[in-house]
């Protein structure tokens, strides 16, 4: 059985913005992101995560193969070494909105057969992930909203 995961969030900015500064390569953490692979026009890089240790769970790395389309303002991704995954699958989808721009993650799983959680919890936490993942890169891109809106030496 396969879980699924859909969240979303409004970012305060044009989306020509939005997906440039979402998808800067050369601003992403190198703390978290290891790039192994990286296609010449961009749209195509490999990765490894890094998450690190909370006090619910232990840290861990897998890697990712990310495609992003500009036309279509689309960002496909594919997890692997990602246990207790069988598969993770995402796609995030940029759109304009009122007040700005709609940025939407959508995930496909399955669990490995024995993993140390079920299908419900692993979604709760994939989401709440998801989620604070989005709301970071909200907050990054309205921060670059303000400063292009003040302007040049301001």
């Amino acid at each position: 059985m396969a879980g699924h995961v859909d969240v979303s969030v409004l970012v305060r900015a044009p989306l020509d913005l939005t997906w440039r500064v979402t998808n800067d390569l050369s601003a992403w953490d190198r703390q978290r992101h290891r790039f192994l692979d990286t296609a010449e026009d961009g749209r195509r890089v490999s990765f490894q995560v890094v998450v690190p240790a909370t006090a619910e769970l232990p840290g861990r790395t897998y890697g990712v193969e990310r495609c992003a389309d500009p036309e279509q303002r689309v960002v496909y991704s594919r997890r692997w070494d990602n246990a207790p995954y069988r598969y993770s699958i995402a796609w995030w989808l940029y759109g304009e909105a009122d007040g700005g721009t709609s940025v939407r993650c959508v995930q496909d799983f399955e669990l490995e057969p024995g993993a140390d959680l079920d299908e419900p919890e692993a979604a709760r936490r994939m989401a709440a992930s998801a989620r604070s993942a989005l709301e970071r890169m909200a907050r990054r891109v309205e921060a670059a909203a303000g400063a292009a809106a003040a302007g040049p030496g301001r």
